[in-house]
């Protein structure tokens, strides 16, 4: 359905009773052009604009928001009392839920980043089966691993042809990295809060079937959303039931992860792992993760791409536009 554009309640008015203009915030120029002249009594508006004193907080009814980065933001929202709708750039919103004010509809940008996510997760796991960091670091020191040798990892190169990975979420970028990895004939156990069936037939297990899976698995993909039951899941019991020699991915949230559990794990060589997410994040240069053998990591960079960038500024203006227009905007991701 449609947001309500006639409803009162989000008609902002000046203090003197004048109406003011129905305002969507955007984050850049560019957005301005591409969503197209707004309707008669709407504005499209930069956030500087606000900011600055320019425009009236009363008058803002939706606002887009520039991803995880946008701490100095979200801490406005508040003062948005019309606010009705936002969307970020990004696929988690766990960051900006508790600045909303009450009844905001939330979306996201699942449409542009969930394939380059996906993407991200699946690569990241075949590179460490495949032992490709290893293998660099060889290139570095000029050192020949025979292929019939062990020589790249303590427990060989293992490779994706008839590994069991578990994925850890049944989100679009869960999904899509399992297909990636069933592409290449990897054996994919599927899992989340509860257990179900997906929309092809696929068994969906539940988390408390982990124990039960974590010691077969040669790989673990985590593509969790953080929240109550997700924050610290992998901990040092998780990981200790881990098969010897098993890889972590992680391009879901980095707190998803115990941190200290993991480098304590990972420096006896008892599971590598592959991550785009870390807690914390940025992570400090002089943090002890960076140098964890058989950890590789990547800056929260999953979705970057070219499909991205192209994609994100046209998505994000046409949402503020067709706000502004009264069209349905499809169903949010939190509301």
């Amino acid at each position: 359905m449609p947001l309500a554009m006639t409803d009162t309640t989000h008609v902002p008015s000046s203090a003197c009773g004048a109406t003011l203009p129905r305002t969507a915030l955007v984050l850049s120029k560019e957005h301005l052009e591409l969503a197209g002249p707004p309707p008669e009594g709407a504005r499209l508006a930069l956030w500087d604009d606000l900011v600055d004193g320019r425009i009236e907080p009363e008058s803002v009814e939706f606002a887009l928001l520039g991803g995880f980065q946008s701490r100095e933001l979200r801490e406005r929202l508040r003062d948005l009392p019309n606010l009705v709708a936002v969307r970020t750039v990004s696929i988690g919103y766990d960051w900006l839920v508790d600045h909303l004010p009450p009844g905001v509809a939330v979306y996201n940008s699942s449409d542009v980043m969930t394939d380059t996510t996906a993407e991200t997760g699946a690569l990241g796991l075949i590179a460490a089966l495949r032992a490709f960091p290893e293998h660099l670091q060889a290139q570095r020191d000029h050192r020949w691993i025979g292929h019939d040798r062990r020589g790249a990892t303590e427990h060989g190169v293992q490779g994706v042809v008839g590994s069991t990975i578990l994925v850890l979420g049944q989100g679009g970028v869960g999904r899509g990295i399992a297909e990636r990895l069933e592409a290449f004939k990897a054996r994919v156990v599927r899992f989340a809060r509860t257990t179900r069936t997906g929309a092809r037939g696929e068994r969906v297990h539940a988390f408390t079937e982990l124990d039960q899976w974590l010691p077969l698995a040669d790989a673990v993909s985590l593509a969790l959303p953080l929240n109550v039951g997700t924050e610290r899941l992998v901990d040092a019991d998780f990981l200790s039931r881990m098969k010897p020699g098993a890889v972590l991915g992680n391009v879901g949230r980095g707190r998803v992860v115990d941190t200290d559990a993991l480098i304590a794990a990972a420096r006896e060589g008892r599971v590598r792992a592959a991550l785009d997410v870390v807690d914390p994040e940025p992570l400090p240069a002089d943090h002890p993760l960076w140098d964890v053998p058989g950890v590789s990591i990547t800056p929260h960079a999953g979705a970057s791409s070219r499909h991205m960038r192209d994609n994100i500024g046209p998505a994000l203006a046409a949402m503020a536009g067709a706000y502004l227009r009264g069209e349905d905007l499809g169903a949010p991701a939190f509301s």
